[in-house]
């Protein structure tokens, strides 16, 4: 169970560490981005847009070197919850965007149920490395 935790925290803190340097190459497209989903007022969006990637990058790299492992991966499904709603409101009112999941490269792929899925994905290994609670239980693995 420890071999699949560690590749769970592994797959989560690099696509969060992707997604934040992907976002942090252009901030200003990223948070024209965010705007595009309609959610926040333009001025939320900019700081969103300069604060979101700093936020992955630090739950990123605290899931791949094994710190702090249960607050990263609370944060990390909180975030992809929160992704995954953003994005079927979106669907929902029938928007025509770019999920700025990755950056410039979320400009070659529309928002979608695929990136529902993945979202939906990623907060399933979330939770899944939070039921590594520390105590008895977990410290017999």
């Amino acid at each position: 169970m420890k071999a699949i935790r560690c590749v769970a925290g592994l797959l989560l803190g690099g696509i969060f560490l992707a997604a934040a340097a992907a976002k942090a190459v252009d901030p200003r497209e990223f948070a024209l981005g965010i705007a595009s989903y309609h959610l926040v007022p333009s001025w939320a969006a900019v700081w969103i847009g300069a604060f979101l990637p700093g936020v992955e990058a630090a739950l990123g790299a605290a899931l791949l070197c094994g710190v702090f492992v249960r607050g990263a991966a609370l944060a990390a499904s909180l975030l992809a919850a929160l992704f995954a709603a953003a994005v079927t409101w979106g669907e929902n009112q029938g928007l025509d965007f770019a999920c700025g999941c990755f950056g410039p490269l979320s400009l070659l792929t529309q928002a979608g149920w695929a990136t529902i899925l993945l979202d939906l994905v990623l907060l399933g290994l979330g939770v899944f490395l939070l039921g590594g609670a520390p105590g008895p239980s977990a410290q017999a693995e």
